[in-house]
């Protein structure tokens, strides 16, 4: 399997491409953009916006050389968001429409439960679903949990279907809570992973 590669500007297009694939039929995803139809462009250019004013300026993406998977980090030491960047980030409003209200709603709620300590966010991990049960995924996240345990970071996610509540739990990462932003809307499950201690890595 190819080795894991940090992502540069190079690599938007194709990872949004692979991101909208992987997410076509997410909850979370078919909640914020209803429509089927026009859904997979307006997602495309969704991530788009993500990675390249968000991700990239101040967060880690880490992939493959074919783009089959990724994983999207911002660790503590991140750098605020230079303007230019908040300022293009809102080019993702009017791919939201209606559901704009909807989307800073759950990014609250999802912020409102993060702790206040510094801790790692792992914001999105996708695999295209034409190279899934390759273990690509489990590399990434492997990578991503080794540098916590390094740094004795506690490390954050929300999985948005219950059934990857497992997969991540055998990463170390335990379920505290269920979200469900409003009623009717996805539940998302609030998973975290402390650090193992140093001499337990050592061994």
């Amino acid at each position: 399997m190819d080795e894991v590669i940090r992502a540069d500007a190079h690599a938007v297009r194709p990872l949004s491409e692979m991101l909208t694939r992987a997410f076509a039929i997410d909850p979370i995803a078919c909640d914020l953009f209803p429509k089927t139809h026009g859904r997979r462009r307006r997602l495309e250019r969704f991530f788009s916006v993500q990675l390249r004013h968000a991700y990239l300026p101040r967060g880690e993406i880490l992939t493959y050389p074919d783009y089959a998977a990724a994983a999207l980090v911002v660790w503590p030491s991140a750098p605020p968001l230079a303007l230019w960047h908040q300022i293009a980030t809102l080019r993702a409003v009017p791919l939201l429409g209606k559901n704009v209200l909807a989307a800073q709603e759950l990014a609250r709620a999802i912020m409102a439960t993060h702790p206040t300590t510094p801790y790692a966010y792992l914001g999105t991990i996708g695999t295209d679903p034409a190279s899934q049960c390759e273990g690509r995924a489990t590399r990434l996240i492997q990578a991503i949990v080794d540098r916590c345990d390094r740094e004795g970071l506690l490390c954050c996610i929300e999985a948005s279907k219950e059934s990857n509540v497992s997969f991540y739990e055998h990463f170390g990462f335990v379920q505290e809570r269920e979200l469900a932003v409003r009623s009717g809307g996805p539940t998302l499950f609030v998973m975290r992973r402390s650090a193992k201690p140093r001499d337990s890595i050592a061994r």
